[in-house]
């Protein structure tokens, strides 16, 4: 299982062509995993949905499709699914070192980490937690 970061998540519904080759990669190995009958094999948090309304409201995002039917397309793609935030999440992103203080970023990296997934983030700073794998 893989837990897209936000950008990673609009790009590969929007503009896959934004991805790193590793991110397409691992993006479609986990589609032929879901082709088997495994269930979702891809993950959005929900700070993700939070940070798309967040920043199509702001103007700082410009989609095809309004932002709830962005989020629509993610449920109906039998492939991915929206992480809830829980209580276990949000103290493990309070326990990270400060080295990255986006707190969207912090409760992504949160969930990679209590779920045991790899995150795809162009992020750099994601890696230096070393608390996930984290693709680009």
């Amino acid at each position: 299982m893989i837990l897209l970061d936000t950008h990673a998540w609009i790009w590969h519904l929007a503009d896959r062509s934004a991805l790193s080759q590793p991110a397409q990669k691992a993006i479609d190995r986990e589609y032929e995993i879901e082709r088997t009958g495994r269930g979702p094999t891809i993950a959005v948090s929900a700070i993700s949905v939070w940070e798309l309304f967040l920043l199509t409201k702001k103007g700082r995002l410009k989609l095809s499709v309004p932002p709830a039917a962005f989020v629509t397309n993610t449920q109906r793609d039998t492939a991915m699914t929206i992480i809830p935030i829980d209580a276990t999440i949000v103290r493990r992103s309070v326990e990270l070192p400060d080295l990255h203080m986006d707190p969207a970023d912090r409760i992504i990296l949160a969930t990679a980490a209590e779920m045991g997934w790899s995150v795809i983030s162009r992020d750099g700073r994601f890696s230096e937690y070393a608390v996930a794998p984290v693709v680009w």
